[in-house]
């Protein structure tokens, strides 16, 4: 079986993605940067949710819930934030 390049993410949806992007002012999209993007959106979603899993396991449960991942979230753009301000201060 031949894998189809443009089958859609399971994630997200590849029309709903060209729509986030043109409703950004991004008119035209390479194949290749779509597949990108949708890495991208996986590999995030990965340390989201490893993330949100320690933070479950320390406050000792089982079930996630939102404040685990408004928490993990909160943790990743302080780590994002904290890695661009950095960066400004090397350059």
């Amino acid at each position: 079986m031949i894998n189809n390049k443009l089958k859609d993410n399971s994630l997200i949806k590849r029309k709903n993605l060209y729509l986030e992007l043109k409703k950004k002012g991004i008119e035209r999209t390479s194949p290749k940067a779509i597949s990108k993007i949708e890495k991208e959106i996986k590999e995030h979603l990965s340390s989201l949710f490893t993330i949100a899993k320690q933070e479950m396991m320390m406050n000792g449960r089982k079930n996630l819930k939102e404040e685990d991942i408004n928490s993990a979230s909160k943790l990743i753009s302080s780590s994002y934030n904290n890695a661009e301000n950095s960066s400004d201060l090397e350059i």
